[in-house]
């Protein structure tokens, strides 16, 4: 059976493609907010070939079910297909042959590999609970973890055309190691490995010496690189001192040596998510005002903010919600077909926190999440489709009226 969730919205999934850049520009230059298709809710994407034509990733449909998808470029349109598994699913990474890695999400969970010519392959020969994270561009190597091994998890590599895994060796005997990247022809893996000084994981890199893998720790401050792009660049993030004890910085790690750290938006955190051949990067960042906001970076530019997905928009949550108050408990009742119990926890979520449920989905015991209908969910969308996307539009009165104006079911 298929894991079900109880979700109550949809999670837009958006890919930012930026383009290279000479020197820094207005964010509307250099990114295009684009959002996929679903199966009926929330989706997220989690890995993208060179070309930039296949995403892989996973998403629910409307009664709650998991699936690994791809979104694949088709005469300019972004279409998604559902990868073929007995399970719920997630798929991670794509080769440039198209070949997917990832795992399923019903326990156990077991590392897949999805061939470009159809069907599905579970990796592994011992049968262990394991998970893929990533595939070489070239489609030779995948790496993940595997879990139950005494202290915690062993980093794995895979090389597809066989059965059995490859333990990477840790740092310390017997010590926890994970993989999360591989770079394109699968001769650097990189990572994190317990560290027993530092009494944390580290970030660390594979690398291959007369055929043999060696592990190499490539900072002293806790942290893990969980991108890689092409020659062997990696991208991740440490733990830094900060005003408030430790922070995030998201962090480049160079094939050729020496790193250097990224910065922030303005807030105290920031995570670097993927690297490309040319050294950009992409993550998240918290901003001034303590939100959660993706980013591009390059040499030329610095950090740059992407583009935002204004569903998820903190401050935007707390201005619907405080125009649907206004409208009135009846009017809402009757416009959007609201039973009293999901009205309830529409105003008791927690709003200024959209990522812990809310109307985006969570777990039933969290209390504030809702099942939305089919029509309901469409009225809800749609009035929030009609918001300003720039965010220039913060007045609570207007959103007020653009709630009723676009709630309000047509009269012919």
């Amino acid at each position: 059976m298929r894991t079900k969730i109880l979700l109550a919205a949809v999670i837009a999934c958006v890919a930012a493609l930026p383009l290279s850049a000479q020197k820094p520009l207005r964010q509307t230059s250099f990114a295009t907010l684009v959002k996929l298709p679903s199966l009926g809710s929330n989706a997220e994407a989690h890995g993208i070939n060179d070309a930039g034509t296949v995403i892989v990733g996973q998403a629910f449909d409307r009664a709650g079910y998991l699936y690994a998808v791809t979104w694949t470029m088709q005469n300019g349109v972004w279409a998604i297909s559902v990868l073929p598994y007995p399970g719920s699913a997630i798929a991670r990474g794509i080769d440039n042959l198209g070949n997917v890695v990832g795992n399923g999400a019903t326990s156990p969970r077991r590392p897949v590999y999805w061939p470009a010519g159809g069907g599905y392959t579970v990796l592994g020969c011992d049968g262990g609970v394991a998970e893929g994270q990533g595939i070489s561009a070239t489609g030779n190597v995948a790496v993940g973890y595997v879990w139950g091994y005494g202290l915690g998890n062993r980093a794995i590599a895979w090389n597809t055309a066989e059965a059995c895994a490859e333990i990477l060796p840790p740092l310390e005997p017997e010590g926890s190691a994970t993989a999360y990247a591989v770079n394109g022809d699968g001769s650097v893996i990189g990572g994190s490995a317990l560290q027993a000084a530092a009494a944390s994981n580290v970030p660390v890199r594979w690398l291959q010496v007369e055929g043999v893998r060696q592990v190499e720790q490539i900072d002293s401050r806790p942290g893990v690189a969980r991108a890689a792009n092409g020659i062997g660049d990696l991208a991740g993030q440490v733990t830094v001192p900060c005003a408030q004890g430790t922070c995030l910085r998201a962090t480049v790690w160079y094939a050729a040596g020496g790193s250097y750290d990224l910065g922030t938006l303005g807030g105290s955190d920031s995570w670097a998510r993927d690297i490309n051949g040319s050294g950009e990067v992409v993550g998240v960042s918290t901003s001034a005002t303590g939100t959660n906001t993706g980013f591009f970076w390059s040499q030329a530019t610095g950090m740059l903010q992407l583009p935002a997905n204004r569903w998820g928009a903190e401050w935007d949550w707390e201005l619907v919600a405080s125009a649907l108050k206004t409208i009135g408990d009846q009017e809402l009742l009757a416009v959007t077909g609201f039973k009293e119990h999901e009205l309830a926890n529409l105003f008791a979520a927690d709003w200024t926190k959209p990522e812990k449920g809310d109307l985006m989905g969570g777990d039933e015991t969290e209390g504030h999440s809702i099942r939305l209908s089919s029509a309901t969910y469409d009225l809800l969308l749609a009035c929030k489709a009609k918001l300003d996307p720039t965010g220039a539009l913060s007045d609570p009165g207007a959103v007020e009226a653009l709630c009723r104006r676009y709630l309000t079911p047509p009269t012919n």
